[in-house]
């Protein structure tokens, strides 16, 4: 798989995260306009090393995607 390939796939899974979200959003269901991400934020919050490991993944997604 060339780096082409999986950033089209990054991007994919975006588009597709997004799609599902607006779709919940507009059937009402699990409060998604209010907190999408309170689940995983609850997580992290309780959780150093995995709030560490996600702050570095992010700056190396955004490294790797949009600052070359």
């Amino acid at each position: 798989m060339t780096w082409r390939t999986a950033t089209f796939l990054v991007w994919d899974l975006l588009g597709a995260a997004t799609v599902v979200l607006v779709v919940l959003a507009a059937t009402g269901r699990g409060g998604v306009l209010r907190r999408p991400f309170a689940p995983v934020r609850a997580y992290l919050e309780g959780h150093r090393t995995a709030r560490a490991a996600a702050v570095l993944g992010w700056m190396w997604l955004g490294w790797h995607l949009f600052a070359r």
